[in-house]
């Protein structure tokens, strides 16, 4: 059995019209997006193929979800034409689909399952069944251009439940729902040690702070002094709730500050708005020291006028130093593609050095960190910070790291590096989320300062 999840536009006008900036399908419930819960779905029927189409541009989808690797299948997408009818659209696909059966989902809708007491089905041959508005199962060797002709039977899935998902008050409901219990059904992205709480990494929580369940946490959150979180509260990553806040019954999207002093109770705070889920009402919050978004580049400088100054003095420094000692060395490198952006939409070719020889010459030019004084040029013109993440090729696996780093901006030196630990790859990921955390000019100082000392007495 394959699968086929049709994504429109139409019937999701509301996500757009609350959470501007936002990929509809990709929208957030319990810290996990829609599409996700559809694909362990199809997962736990055994499906291995999936193809996701939409009539618009589905490359934010595909940066998210990526090829499928995660769940151990094989992922693609497709483009669709506007107000598509669902049985139309195996038969534009039919290459892709083979003669196997099919498990057609179209449109945004709640699936009630319990990943825990799955039921497998599947369809007979040549039948075509309607689960519910916009689920169809489709059995093998169809012919896939007389569907959009056919009368779907009515069928059932054992175990399986539909609900509408078509408003912001359904998202709220399920929302909560998920929050009082029902997140023990789904596969969370997070830690669920104790009932009722589910927590991401690096979810730091003052001692003073008080959790009371059910609540889910995201990655990179931190909860202030004197702060009450619960019942009944979803905190999306990257997020910081203030000192002295009371948050229930709501949800605090992703990528939010929330400041102190505050009461919020049966909420949506989405970026600088504060939505009433019940009547839809929006209050836009112009103040950045009550709600603001922690991607606001206004806010959050990408390279500092500060650290592009300190490679400039750095240029100076090393200049003399590269001018003695590059004449006399023979050096390999390679261009790398590298991540510029945690959102992977861009990217640069580096020349990374592969290390010279054990000469002198070449024991002091990799002991004074002379070989990244080519990248100063990027530090200096704001593409690379002095200090910063540790820089990450574009590859399968650290895509699936920058996930974790809402925040990644690459550095030529990196708190990984001044730690050593530049050959662990788990430990690289967990000094990452403490860089992102805690950066600040006296941390990258240190970051700096110990990093070239370390290279200077370090043996190689």
């Amino acid at each position: 059995m394959k699968a086929l999840i049709h994504c429109p536009a139409q019937g999701v006008e509301w996500a757009g019209e609350y959470f501007p900036g936002l990929e509809p399908y990709l929208l957030r419930l319990g810290n996990k997006p829609f599409l996700e819960y559809l694909i362990d779905f199809c997962v736990l029927n055994g499906i291995q193929t999936v193809k996701i189409v939409t009539d618009e541009s589905p490359l934010g989808l595909e940066n998210e979800l990526g090829n499928g690797e995660r769940w151990g299948i094989e992922l693609s997408y497709g483009s669709c034409a506007p107000a598509v009818r669902p049985l139309e659209l195996p038969s534009r696909h039919a290459r892709a689909l083979g003669d196997d059966a099919l498990l057609l989902l179209s449109g945004m809708f709640w699936l009630h399952y319990n990943c825990r007491d799955f039921r497998r089905v599947t369809a007979a041959e040549g039948t075509v069944r309607r689960i519910a508005s916009g689920m169809f199962l489709i059995g093998g060797n169809c012919d896939w251009s007389a569907l959009a002709a056919v009368e779907p039977a009515a069928g059932e899935w054992p175990g399986v439940r539909v609900e509408a998902l078509a408003s912001l008050e359904d998202f709220y409901n399920r929302s909560m729902a998920l929050a009082h219990g029902e997140a023990v059904n789904y596969a969370m992205p997070s830690y669920n040690n104790t009932p009722d709480v589910y927590i991401g990494q690096n979810v730091s929580i003052s001692r003073t702070a008080e959790v009371n369940p059910p609540v889910i946490l995201g990655s990179i959150v931190q909860i202030g002094e004197d702060t009450q979180i619960g019942p009944g509260t979803i905190i999306g990553d990257n997020s910081f709730i203030d000192d002295d806040t009371t948050v229930a019954e709501s949800v605090i999207m992703g990528n939010s500050y929330v400041g102190c002093h505050l009461e919020i109770l049966n909420k949506i705070v989405y970026r600088n708005m504060i939505i009433n889920p019940r009547t839809g009402l929006k209050l836009d919050i112009i103040d950045d020291f009550v709600l603001t978004s922690i991607e606001d580049e206004s806010v959050r400088p990408r390279v500092s006028h500060l650290q592009r100054l300190l490679a400039l003095l750095t240029w100076m420094i090393w200049i003399p130093l590269w001018l003695s000692l590059r004449p006399w060395l023979r050096i390999r490198w390679k261009l790398v593609e590298c991540y510029l952006s945690a959102d992977r939409k861009r990217s640069i070719r580096l020349k990374l050095y592969i290390y010279p020889g054990d000469s002198m010459a070449s024991r002091w030019f990799r002991r004074l960190s002379l070989d990244r004084f080519h990248l100063l040029g990027l530090a200096i013109r704001g593409d690379l910070r002095l200090v910063g993440s540790k820089i990450m090729a574009v590859n399968p696996e650290n895509e699936r790291r920058l996930h974790q780093f809402p925040d990644y901006v690459p550095g030529l030196f990196s708190y990984s590096e001044m730690l050593g630990h530049e050959n662990d790859s788990l430990q690289v990921e967990m000094d990452e989320l403490y860089y992102i955390y805690h950066a600040s000019f006296a941390l990258n100082w240190e970051i700096l300062r110990r990093s070239l000392l370390r290279n200077l007495f370090k043996e190689r």
